[in-house]
């Protein structure tokens, strides 16, 4: 439900990054920019931020700054929390530098929930397009994105409402009428085809019968697989909310 942007530091936005833009535009979805790599010798973080600023305007704003880029990247300041985290060159956990709250910021400035709650309301009227920074193979920044990811991006019950091709809202309830919605279908390896779906409303089990609203046919939901990465464990039955 919110979109998370992956920038290649050493490249800036590509081609790709304007197309998935347009489906979040035509979705109405949240966007995150998430600018990687930035351990390159090429990356040029300022750049890229003028870059993403020129193509989508001053909704683009940093919640992190590295203090370099390039081999030597190992410290960047979050704005957010007015923290400076730093890691050892091998990366991995960081260490964080409580001062720079009491530094930058007074008592009479907001709270950490209410800049949380900004950036939510934000987020939803797509008013703002955070940018975060990380060094993925090196887990620099990862898990500060990820409690972010799980801490202040909109609830789906914040989001517009999702309605159906007949334009009837789908609520969000497993008690409901059973809806999917396929996202991915791809010919894996000694599987066949697979199809990635997420339950929208009611739940879905194995051997069901739905229909097809784009055709018109009858679909058998045939075995059903939670996935991670990789990873896939079969399950009975998936409710709103999952992903199959």
């Amino acid at each position: 439900d919110t979109a998370v942007i992956m920038i290649n530091g050493q490249n800036g936005p590509e081609v790709a990054t304007h197309n998935h833009f347009r489906y979040t535009e035509k979705l109405n979805k949240p966007v995150i920019f998430l600018i990687n790599r930035l351990d390159d010798e090429k990356c040029d973080y300022d750049n890229i931020i003028e870059q993403l600023r020129s193509i989508y305007g001053s909704k683009v704003v940093p919640v992190q700054y590295p203090v370099k880029t390039g081999p030597d990247f190992n410290t960047m300041i979050d704005v957010l929390l007015m923290k400076k985290y730093s890691w050892k060159p091998e990366g991995g956990a960081a260490e964080n530098d409580e001062t720079l709250m009491e530094k930058f910021f007074d008592t009479e400035n907001l709270t950490e929930d209410e800049m949380r709650e900004g950036i939510r309301k934000g987020l939803i009227e797509r008013n703002i397009f955070p940018v975060f920074c990380v060094c993925a193979s090196k887990d620099m920044g990862v898990r500060r994105m990820m409690e972010f990811l799980g801490n202040v991006v909109p609830f789906v019950d914040e989001m517009p409402k999702v309605t159906d091709i007949a334009g009837n809202e789908v609520k969000p309830d497993s008690e409901g009428p059973t809806s999917i919605y396929f996202f991915k279908t791809g010919i894996e390896p000694h599987i066949g085809e697979v199809q990635y779906f997420k339950v929208m409303s009611g739940t879905v089990r194995e051997g069901d019968d739905l229909t097809n609203a784009d055709k018109g046919s009858k679909e058998r939901i045939a075995q059903l697989f939670c996935p991670s990465g990789s990873i896939r464990e079969k399950v009975s039955e998936l409710q709103a909310g999952d992903i199959g």
